[in-house]
């Protein structure tokens, strides 16, 4: 009995000496929204693989320390292959316009396709 209880004792020693999942910033918490036939967004977007990189399409959304924007309003959004920007992204102005598109390779940014 007492080795029994020397072994529950080590295993739940073992596993928590695993490191926990690294924590996403709130506005980037992974969602899902229904895809409707007027609706351009994506069935699923902020998503992350097995080892917490980003894949797919994300919206990132402004929070409080962002002063001029409103609370969870869209601050940019594009596409991540493997964790890495990747196709055009959406730069956004306070008042939901767009202020300026860029396209990335491998998280680099290659062109600015429109801004000021």
């Amino acid at each position: 009995m007492k080795n029994l209880l020397i072994l529950a004792s080590l295993i739940l020693i073992a596993g928590c000496n695993q490191s926990p999942a690294p924590k996403l910033a709130a506005s980037e918490q992974p969602t899902e929204q229904k895809k409707t036939s007027t609706s351009a967004i994506p069935l699923q977007f902020n998503m992350v693989d097995a080892n917490y990189a980003r894949q797919k399409h994300w919206i990132i959304l402004a929070d409080t320390s962002f002063h001029c924007y409103s609370p969870n309003s869209v601050y940019e959004e594009g596409d991540y292959k493997n964790g890495l920007k990747e196709g055009i992204w959406f730069y956004y102005n306070p008042d939901h316009s767009i202020d300026c598109k860029i396209e990335y390779k491998d998280d680099k940014p290659v062109k600015t396709v429109t801004g000021q």
